[in-house]
């Protein structure tokens, strides 16, 4: 897997990653035999019909689906391979899809971000001893809410 990353932005990545012909066929081939066992067409009777003709029929359909799997693992491979984190969904685009060639996306996205300087300006926190928890747990609370026996049923009837 070839990875490459630039900066279009202050926040915003681009990267660029190939993945190879050989595992884009291996997994075209296997998800073909897959589907030849599961696929019924009339003619033939179930999970017998041939590797060409499901290649013949359905050989695109199942190499796009194959793509877009591999584009989003190698996605997240590439990813934490460059320590990146994205703030959201990235933009991808397909540069090589030529079949038999190895195939190159660029995925574009904006960069999570980490503001230092406010992390660095916060307010230090202040240290709990042992004593300081023991006396705010023990002492008790006043009971906040004031409540009488006549403003709590004001407005309501009872029969008889």
């Amino acid at each position: 897997m070839q990875v490459s990353v630039e900066t279009t932005s202050a926040l915003e990545r681009r990267m660029t990653v190939g993945i190879p012909a050989d595992k884009i066929d291996t997994a075209v081939e296997s998800k073909l035999a897959e589907t030849a066992k599961r696929v019924r067409i009339d003619g033939f009777r179930p999970g017998k019909v041939p590797l060409r003709e499901v290649r013949r029929r359905f050989a695109k359909a199942i190499r796009e689906e194959v793509i877009g799997e591999l584009v989003s693992h190698f996605y997240y491979e590439a990813m934490m391979q460059e320590s990146l984190k994205p703030a959201g969904y990235p933009s991808i685009e397909r540069t090589k899809d030529a079949p038999g060639e190895d195939l190159e996306f660029v995925a574009t996205f904006e960069y999570e971000l980490v503001l230092w300087a406010i992390a660095a300006r916060a307010p230090p926190r202040p240290a709990v001893n042992s004593e300081g928890f023991d006396a705010a747990t023990n002492t008790p609370r006043p009971f906040t809410a004031a409540c009488s026996k006549s403003s709590m049923f004001s407005g309501l009837s009872f029969p008889g």
